[in-house]
């Protein structure tokens, strides 16, 4: 990644907020929470014969401290195992406090909070439909959290007629690359990589972010927002040129000027970069850097 431009927009998780008195580094893009159920794409496969185990090591799924108090808390929820047929899914990008969210889209719609962190033993259920089982639970008012339905899984398995990666991976995936409507709208609310021509933008006339819209080779329009100061030194300067969006792609219905968007943290390089500010420190993108940052610690 080196003399590659990098830069993560915004520092808000979809669908997750950081509680009144938790604060993020940077600043924060529109985001609103989405409550939709994720599309199901299953392939035929051989499922995995029984559960697997959470892995030893995971990282704590409540912030720093969280189980540890929750335990101490004797919660009767943190008891009582449940168990969901979901698809896992990982942001591909960190955010303010590093917050990277492990998450379990439920068939109702449902989001469940798996860890604050990137679980490299999960990497191999991204984006699969998994059978899981854990505990719900809640963490004590003085530990840092997201407002979220945490859930602490104990075991995991692919689903049923899930097909597993052919090889396991050793890295997070790079999400799949979408060049159609089409495309895009079957990831609705799920992690994309767009290759496109940034064509341009403008600022807001009632707040200090901005917009801007690249173009797939369709023609079809997919807008961002990011704040003024980052519009004018990372994306105004690549205007009319190709790029590398990665992002959460959304489809919002009710607005039909910019109906594809890409939300969550979102990285952008100029030309064609697999895996755009995947593998660089939050910090060092939102700076938009030059200089590659430091691979991001998932444990």
């Amino acid at each position: 990644m080196s003399n590659r431009r990098v830069l993560s927009l915004g520092l808000v998780i979809a669908a997750f907020s950081l509680q009144p008195g938790c604060s993020t580094s940077g600043q924060q893009a529109h985001d609103p929470v989405q409550q939709r159920p994720e599309p199901v794409v299953t392939e035929p496969g051989k499922a995995e014969s029984k559960m697997t185990k959470e892995p030893t090591g995971a990282p704590s799924r409540g912030g720093e401290g969280a189980d540890r108090a929750a335990r101490a808390e004797g919660e009767g929820d943190a008891d009582k195992t449940v168990r969901y047929t979901a698809r896992l899914d990982m942001d591909r990008l960190s955010g303010g406090k590093r917050l990277q969210a492990t998450v379990l889209h439920l068939d109702d719609g449902r989001r469940l909070l798996a860890s604050y962190r990137a679980v490299e033993a999960y990497f191999q259920y991204v984006d699969k439909r998994v059978v899981v089982e854990g505990q719900h639970y809640t963490n004590p008012p003085e530990v840092q959290s997201v407002q979220a339905d945490h859930f602490r899984i104990t075991s995991i398995a692919l689903a049923p007629g899930e097909t597993p990666y052919a090889t396991p991976p050793t890295q997070l995936p790079t999400p799949p690359t979408v060049k159609t409507r089409a495309e895009l709208e079957a990831r609705d609310g799920r992690w994309v990589q767009i290759f496109a021509r940034l064509k341009t933008g403008s600022k807001h006339t009632d707040d200090d972010w901005c917009d801007a819209v690249a173009t797939l080779d369709d023609g079809t329009e997919v807008w961002a927002s990011m704040y003024k100061t980052t519009f004018n030194e990372v994306w105004k300067p690549l205007f009319g040129k190709r790029v590398t969006l990665i992002g959460r792609a959304f489809v919002d219905a009710k607005d039909p000027r910019q109906r594809f968007k890409l939300q969550s943290q979102v990285a952008i390089c100029p030309g064609k970069v697999e895996r755009c500010g995947m593998d660089e420190d939050v910090h060092s993108r939102n700076r938009g850097s030059l200089t590659p940052g430091k691979p991001i610690k998932i444990r």
